[in-house]
């Protein structure tokens, strides 16, 4: 293929020179003064169906599942703020916020960013993380006004490293 005059030569990296970037990476991991949050971070995502399968409350046994995972951060979709049917409906339906009954004492930070409002309550997306949280914004990215989408930017300090999550759904 014919390169752009205007564009630098393209080079092929050698099998000497990719050993070279490999061992580079290798170092800085094995770097003892980066700290070692920074060096693994878990995320999980789930979209969790407002805690409801099937007409069942699965909300207990989502917390479980969540916790199990030893994530780092989590992402949620589909997370209810407030609903009075099923607190209605449930004799165990958590008295708090979904985010707040799902975070319990795993996660420091719990984000909720609200997307659909209803009568009876309303849903959106969500960010539980260990690390503090520096800000968070929840964007409106809806096309039409009969289903409200959104994206939660938050901004978490991971050992002095800014670092930006976005949930959507």
């Amino acid at each position: 293929p014919m390169q752009d005059a205007n564009e630098p030569p393209l080079t092929e990296l050698t099998d000497e020179a990719l050993l070279t970037q490999e061992r580079d990476a290798s170092e800085a991991i094995a770097d003892e003064t980066v700290p070692q949050s920074a060096k693994r971070l878990r995320i999980a995502t789930y979209n969790i169906h407002k805690g409801v399968t099937s007409r069942r409350n699965r909300i207990h046994e989502l917390r479980a599942g969540l916790h199990a995972l030893d994530a780092d951060v989590v992402f949620l979709q589909e997370v209810q703020g407030r609903n009075d049917l099923h607190a209605g409906q449930f004799e165990n339906w958590p008295e708090i916020a979904q985010h707040a009954f799902l975070a319990g004492d795993r996660w420091a930070e719990a984000v909720y960013g609200r997307n659909s409002v209803r009568e009876d309550g309303d849903h959106g997306n969500a960010v539980l993380s260990r690390f503090p949280l520096v800000s968070h914004e929840n964007i409106d990215i809806s096309d039409h006004r009969f289903e409200s989408r959104g994206l939660l930017h938050c901004e978490f300090d991971f050992d002095g490293v800014a670092v930006h999550c976005i949930c959507a759904h």
